[in-house]
């Protein structure tokens, strides 16, 4: 049961940064840059306050929780830049309409 705690809470943390960065990436594409240097900022505390002791367990959660918000940011970006295209060949399309 304690596992299925501990999935559940990181589902709900994957889906609240997949919120920001949809947020985020809204204002600007770098924006959607933030949860990751946050995400490594953390890592970065715990390194520090743990030891170099869990030094490998660390580095792994760091590297598949970057490659894990970095496919976020991506997707989000891709799925913007997908979706002004498409507004913007509509307005074209109106456009040529009009003449």
């Amino acid at each position: 049961m304690d596992i299925l705690i501990k999935v559940l809470v990181g589902m709900l943390f994957v889906a609240v940064i997949y919120l920001i960065e949809k947020a985020l990436v809204r204002f600007s594409k770098w924006y959607g840059a933030v949860p990751l240097i946050i995400w490594s900022i953390f890592i970065g505390y715990l390194l520090f306050t743990k030891g170099l002791s869990q030094f490998l367990g660390l580095l792994v959660v760091w590297i598949v929780g970057i490659s894990v918000l970095a496919e976020i940011w991506q997707d989000v970006w891709h799925k913007k830049k997908h979706i002004q295209q498409r507004e913007l060949d509509s307005m074209k399309a109106k456009d040529f309409k009009n003449r």
